[in-house]
């Protein structure tokens, strides 16, 4: 079988010519090769190429899904990756979708058994070989291999990466970020991941005081090794989730001790749920902590960014309604790339202006507005980058009734 397209429908190649009434050597000068060629293509002997199988949908005047059923075939028996990955790592379907999601809602709409579709899916439906894939995203031949094989991205500079993928592949950044986060390979690291973390909140919480992770614990080293990332700024990051799993065990004691000796006895069915609740918490922490950790260092933000960030949010807290409050692109310059290829809870933290009733903003050129998602993906990250980048003075914004940005998602 020839590079690129695998799955070839010659059936609808010869019924396609036909209908249009282009002979075999006709179809075969436009897209650059012989009459012996194609019909060797239309009996089965040879599949095109991606390159060529686009040039025979654009000869053809179809779109490229009508010679390359890119969805059909490409995943083995049809079954998930994910739901055979369940029992082999031995994880229940919820604890997955922890592990994939974190908190976020997006994947408690789906279930684990839905088919996976792959960035090799995606490049093979664009009719791209892998070597142009990775010409036309900027990146060298070897990374962007690893992309597909290991789901594994550039150190530096992913967001971009993100983007120029999915313009590339005529698709979305989040299905980009979907395609890679649910790869059997992400998957199984990132349940290693758990397990580190798992030993890392063993070893340093529940002792009274506030977790101080050695940067030559073995445990780091090998978190850091397997997600590859340095080891000063990811030991701060883990602090921050061993201090949020300290705040469960001391939860789990209070409620511990308010079931054994309750104020009033009604009370005591009330705390037996908040008990069960806790423990819940505590069981799910590694896989909750993972997804965490994965999804902050795909769409972390550098110190300048950062302090970009809060220096934008310091303005707009001076505002009667922030939300309707744009920012001129010359203000922060290095931030609006950035937070472009973001999301949060699956929706952009940016929008540009589509309605005269914005408030006037300051500043010259085009203006870019935060999203109900933009503030809530801040408040959510504020914490963290506190422990990131501990010399960053950040702002928060003040309470007001039932702002529309900290209403919950329906």
């Amino acid at each position: 079988m020839a590079r690129g397209t695998g799955v070839f429908n010659k059936d609808s190649l010869r019924s396609l010519r036909l209908a249009r009434g282009l002979s075999a050597a006709r179809l075969g000068a436009l897209v650059g090769t012989s009459k012996s060629m194609i019909l060797a293509y239309e009996s089965g002997k040879h599949v095109p190429e991606a390159e060529r199988a686009r040039a025979l949908a654009d000869a053809l005047g179809v779109s490229l899904p009508h010679l390359v059923p890119w969805f059909e075939g490409l995943t083995g028996t049809g079954d998930s990756p994910l739901q055979d990955l369940v029992a082999e790592i031995g994880i229940s379907a919820n604890d997955l979708r922890i592990l994939l999601d974190g908190d976020d809602v997006g994947l408690r709409r789906a279930w684990v058994n839905e088919p996976v579709v792959t960035i090799r899916m995606l490049r093979r439906r664009s009719g791209l070989t892998v070597a142009r894939a990775a010409e036309k995203t900027g990146i060298g031949l070897s990374t962007y291999r690893r992309i597909e094989t290991e789901a594994m991205f550039p150190v530096r500079g992913r967001a971009g990466v993100l983007t120029r993928l999915a313009e590339v592949l005529h698709t979305s950044v989040p299905q980009v970020k979907r395609s890679v986060e649910y790869h059997p390979s992400a998957v199984r690291r990132q349940f290693e991941v758990s397990q580190i973390l798992a030993r890392l909140m063993e070893q340093y919480c529940g002792q009274g005081k506030v977790p101080a992770v050695q940067q030559d614990d073995p445990d780091l080293v090998q978190l850091a090794a397997l997600i590859r990332q340095p080891l000063g700024p990811l030991s701060r990051i883990v602090e921050h989730e061993l201090v949020r799993y300290q705040r469960l065990l001391k939860h789990k004691v209070r409620y511990t001790l308010e079931s054994e000796f309750p104020e009033w006895p009604t009370d005591d069915e009330m705390v037996k749920r908040a008990l069960n609740r806790v423990e819940g918490q505590i069981r799910q922490a590694p896989y909750r902590s993972a997804a965490h950790i994965s999804k902050f260092l795909c769409d972390g933000l550098t110190s300048r960014q950062w302090r970009s960030f809060s220096m934008v949010m310091a303005r707009l807290a001076m505002s009667e309604r922030p939300e309707a409050t744009g920012v001129s692109e010359n203000q922060e310059p290095e931030l609006w790339p950035a937070l472009r290829g973001c999301t949060h809870e699956g929706r952009s933290l940016i929008r540009e202006p589509s309605s005269p009733t914005h408030e006037p903003a300051t500043g010259t050129g085009r203006f870019y507005f935060l999203t109900p998602s933009g503030f809530r993906y801040y408040e959510a990250a504020r914490t963290t980058y506190e422990y990131l980048y501990p010399r960053i003075v950040t702002y928060r914004l003040p309470i007001r009734r039932e702002p529309h940005w900290r209403r919950p998602i329906p």
